[in-house]
């Protein structure tokens, strides 16, 4: 499936951020609702591939020569800001209380949306309808992943400061240790399609199989 490559520049040139979308308009009015870097923004260039895969590594590749300043993912020189560095406890986290289970299932973290990073959580009781609860690890931009529904509940695990994706990494790592203490099974998965696989499987709902289909057509099917 034809996927844009898009990068945005400010009015002097500079590259500001760099992204892919089946939907270039439409990510740019996610964009204008939720990037705090979107005001800068004075041109967008566009380039299309035939796969998303295709789009995908020149993303990667684009990220990491021309070094946008607003991308975290693949840049190691854009450097977050105001990072806060004090401890971090599962026990003490709100979101939590809206994880109750019985039954969990945990998707990677991913970058989702700009300068923030993120997993969706799976739950319910096996065989019946679930819900989707995205947890987001670091300053929340406002906007939800292309193909999550706006109803689903987004909570914030720490609104202060931004992580590197291993420090990300970690925090769900204590998270899932956490629920596996108090939900019936907890399991993970390690990239959105087979998150979507899982959910569509344990929690069957036509809502379940609908994100299942986007997330495979957003990932070429794969």
């Amino acid at each position: 499936m034809i996927t844009s490559l898009y990068r945005h520049f400010d009015h002097e040139g500079a590259l500001l951020y760099v992204g892919i979308s089946l939907s270039w308009p439409a990510r740019t009015k996610q964009h204008a609702h939720g990037s705090r870097w979107f005001d800068l923004v004075a041109k967008v260039e566009i380039e299309r591939f035939p796969t998303r895969a295709a789009a995908l590594e020149a993303e990667r590749q684009a990220i990491k020569s021309e070094k946008p300043k607003f991308n975290i993912v693949h840049n190691r020189e854009a450097k977050p800001e105001a990072r806060a560095h004090k401890p971090y406890s599962v026990i003490e986290d709100p979101a939590l209380q809206h994880i109750t289970g019985p039954d969990v299932i945990v998707g990677p973290v991913l970058n989702y949306r700009d300068d923030t990073l993120s997993f969706i959580i799976a739950q319910g009781e096996t065989g019946s309808p679930g819900e989707l609860v995205e947890l987001v690890i670091g300053e929340w931009a406002g906007e939800i992943p292309e193909w999550a529904d706006a109803a689903d509940a987004v909570f914030s695990i720490r609104s202060l400061s931004q992580f590197t994706m291993e420090e990300a990494r970690k925090v769900r790592s204590d998270i899932v240790g956490k629920l596996q203490q108090h939900m019936r099974t907890v399991e993970t998965f390690g990239s959105d399609i087979a998150l979507a696989v899982a959910n569509a499987s344990r929690f069957p709902s036509e809502k379940a199989r609908q994100i299942l289909d986007e997330v495979a057509v957003d990932r070429g099917g794969k």
